[in-house]
């Protein structure tokens, strides 16, 4: 399996696309336990603004408090804040701490700058071959 996270951009043909970290880490667990292997990922950093709502999204850009909202961005708590989202760098250091890797280094595709280091960062000293393992 081939997994792509991102929240905006079109998904490449043959790859499983994930919006949220939780799902990569739901299957790169279920992969794991059914010996199913995960051969690659493209991973992105900035997550989570197709989810807000556009009251949520004007919100978040002028950092004010959330009034109650119920769009899907505030689906389990109806105050949260909509720029605490985990990010692919979240994801990563995840990853590095149960190590948990796909068979080939993950790729990072992500546009935001900091982010795309400080994740590369993270896979390059972490990852290695599953023979390594």
């Amino acid at each position: 399996m081939k997994i792509y996270l991102d929240d905006l951009r079109g998904t490449p043909d043959t790859w499983h696309r994930c919006y949220k970290i939780e799902e990569v880490q739901r299957l790169l667990c279920e992969a794991l336990l059914g010996g199913e292997e995960i051969t690659n990922m493209s991973l992105d950093h900035d997550l989570g603004a197709s989810y807000l709502c556009p009251e949520c999204y004007d919100l978040a850009r002028e950092v004010h408090e959330l009034e109650e909202c119920n769009c899907l961005c505030h689906e389990n708590d109806p105050v949260k804040d909509p720029l605490i989202t985990p990010t692919g760098y979240d994801l990563v250091k995840w990853m590095a701490q149960h190590d948990m890797w796909s068979t080939y280094k993950p790729m990072v595709h992500s546009a935001n700058p900091v982010g795309r280091v400080n994740m590369q960062a993270v896979i390059d000293r972490h990852w290695h071959p599953p023979d390594v393992r």
